[in-house]
């Protein structure tokens, strides 16, 4: 699948960044990116800390106390921040970052 979409975005599909083709190459570039760059370790961790989180969060909204949510949001800001890092890659020169912000604007136009 990744030649695919490279060869789709080496072939001119996306020269016009806003055009139904290149809006497709984008989200399918997005989601397989994501399915393949971030460790499954990671993933892992990532959905055992959200889940402990919320619980975390629901306790502390319970008791208006949300210190006690401090080390379980700078966890996931933590894992959070590692997980762009393996998908924050470009894949193609005209390609804009793929982050909802901007995955419909061309690079220096968001």
């Amino acid at each position: 699948m990744g030649d695919l979409l490279e060869i789709a975005e080496l072939d001119g599909l996306s020269d016009d960044a806003l055009s139904d083709e290149a809006v497709n190459l984008r989200e399918w570039r997005h989601h397989y990116d994501r399915q393949t760059k971030v460790p499954a370790e990671l993933v892992e961790e990532l959905v055992h800390r959200s889940t402990l989180a919320v619980e975390t969060w629901r306790e502390a909204r319970k008791q208006a106390d949300f210190s006690m949510f401090k080390s379980d949001l700078a966890k996931l800001v933590e894992l959070n921040i590692r997980q762009a890092e393996y998908i924050a890659t470009k894949t193609h020169p005209t390609m804009p970052c793929s982050t909802p912000a901007n995955r419909t604007a061309v690079d220096g136009d968001a």
